[in-house]
């Protein structure tokens, strides 16, 4: 969902026919497919791998775990150089995935990207603009993208529902003052946040509430807006997260100064990860291999492997190994070095993707924000507001963001009857939105379940790098639960500098 609502579009004339009146029941008579994808269910093969047929030992240079950002990115920049990168998945991308029904491609996960300024990291802009995905614009000093038709305009980029009734941003009115109150930042939160100026990092030791209130009083208005905005980015209310990751979400771009570009392919943020699969070697990139076991020796690291596509296992001996996988996966794979990241606390969110047979009615948005009584229910992503040469279908993809101690909820998407009692409750918000009912319309739905999808930058978080502290030189740590904020630069940046120190 997108994320900075503080400018208002120009006209009100969108709210025609967007009245919410409809809201009413989904029908339990429609028939349609339902496919769930869970990474519970996935994590759950490491008691599985260990059973399988043992190869002989290869040997290589380097491992990497994990086959998201921060994975692709460490591949990428190791280059020639002789390595295998393994991911557990069926799919690239982890939280950047992508999902297919028939020729329609959407996303599963993170599904947009805005433009750089010139002062963020020199090395995740580099390989960007060597993948050929951003260009340099020298008059306004920003990295803008090369596709120019997978930006969203600004006339179509969000609608937000505030109890049901249609407004025109997330932010309430007169919020000038908070503006203001975050001035001093704008430039100085650069992204990866490992640039940030240390006398700006004390932010990093209190929560956002707590910061503003040293200013002034919270109204409830700006608290429910702000509350959705840090929901959305980071996985929890401004009283969990800190007030770095706060502030940095409001001014690490000159959003109040210049346009800057929001980018949004169909399939989100997969897209960046056929850029960085474009230029690595598919003979040392592999999906369904999963790591059982990491073992430090005198003479470097034995890993093991299970290819569960041929059903056995492998031992391969090599010199370094980059995690770039999510570091729970250490409780079972290396004890010794899940230690330093026990205390990460992690989002879990749903993704549901109402493919519709037909094009409904209602003019489209990008970005369809939900403010109500239902927290965990963050609106959805419309497919008609993108690019698409040869669209078949509209895909409506909807975010659910629950509580940590709710996570449990996610086990029960593996039920058929739970998984459509997830999307009926689905379909009666997204009905709520639209004039007229979509029931009818639906062909297929898609739902990813994601455990721990993201680390919340709660007090303390960033900063704290396992790379700084390592009890095995040999290993390293990429990903953005590294103590980074959950966003695609970070993982990028967090790739290039794991692949650096090895």
């Amino acid at each position: 969902m997108n994320r900075r609502r503080f400018i208002r579009l120009s006209s009100g004339a969108f709210l025609t026919g967007l009245t919410g009146g409809c809201g009413g029941q989904s029908s339990e008579d429609n028939q349609y497919e339902i496919k769930v994808v869970s990474d519970r269910l996935q994590a759950h093969q490491l008691f599985q791998g260990n059973v399988l047929p043992l190869d002989d030992v290869i040997n290589t240079d380097a491992i990497i775990v994990g086959g998201g950002i921060a994975g692709l990115a460490a591949a990428a920049h190791l280059g020639a150089r002789d390595y295998h990168l393994f991911e557990l998945s069926d799919r690239w991308g982890g939280s950047s995935s992508s999902q297919r029904h028939g020729r329609e491609e959407f996303s599963q996960g993170a599904h947009y990207e805005l433009a750089y300024p010139d002062y963020y990291g020199a090395e995740a802009l580099g390989l960007l603009e060597r993948l050929n995905v951003i260009v340099f614009d020298g008059i306004r000093r920003m990295w803008d993208f090369r596709e120019k038709q997978y930006l969203i305009p600004q006339s179509i980029k969000s609608i937000c529902f505030d109890r049901g009734q249609p407004r025109e941003g997330v932010m309430p009115e007169g919020e000038e003052r908070f503006l203001d109150f975050l001035g001093p930042y704008l430039g100085r939160m650069p992204l990866p946040t490992r640039l940030i100026e240390k006398e700006n990092r004390r932010l990093n030791e209190m929560t956002f509430h707590e910061y503003i209130r040293t200013e002034s009083e919270l109204p409830e208005p700006l608290r429910r807006a702000i509350d959705y905005q840090m929901l959305d980015d980071y996985g929890s209310t401004g009283d969990q997260i800190s007030a770095l990751a706060g502030v940095h979400y409001y001014t690490c771009r000159p959003y109040y100064t210049q346009k800057v570009e929001l980018f949004s392919p169909p399939q989100g943020n997969a897209y960046f990860v056929q850029k960085l699969l474009d230029v690595l070697p598919p003979e040392q990139i592999h999906l369904h291999h999963m790591v059982n076991n990491i073992t430090v020796e005198k003479q470097g690291v034995e890993v093991e492997v299970s290819d569960f596509a041929v059903g056995r296992r492998r031992r391969i001996r090599c010199q370094n190994v980059i995690f770039a996988g999510h570091k729970l996966g250490l409780k079972y794979i290396l004890p010794k070095l899940y230690s330093f990241f026990n205390q990460v606390s992690y989002a879990p969110w749903v993704v549901l993707n109402f493919v519709l047979r037909d094009h409904h009615r209602d003019r489209s948005f990008w970005q369809n924000e939900w403010l109500g009584k239902e927290t965990d229910f963050l609106g959805f992503v419309d497919s008609d507001s993108q690019y698409n040469p040869n669209p078949k279908k509209r895909v409506l993809t909807a975010y659910f963001c629950l509580p940590e101690d709710q996570r449990w909820r996610l086990t029960s998407l593996e039920d058929p009857v739970e998984s459509k009692r997830w999307a009926s409750r689905a379909m009666i918000l997204l009905n709520k939105m639209f004039s007229h009912p979509i029931d009818n319309l639906v062909e297929a739905i898609y739902i990813k379940a994601m455990g721990h999808a993201m680390p919340i930058p709660k007090p303390g978080y960033l900063f704290r790098d396992a790379n700084d502290a390592r009890l095995y030189p040999e290993i390293v740590f990429a990903g953005v639960d590294n103590g980074r904020l959950p966003l695609f630069f970070e993982a990028l940046d967090s790739g290039i500098s794991a692949a650096k120190l090895i």
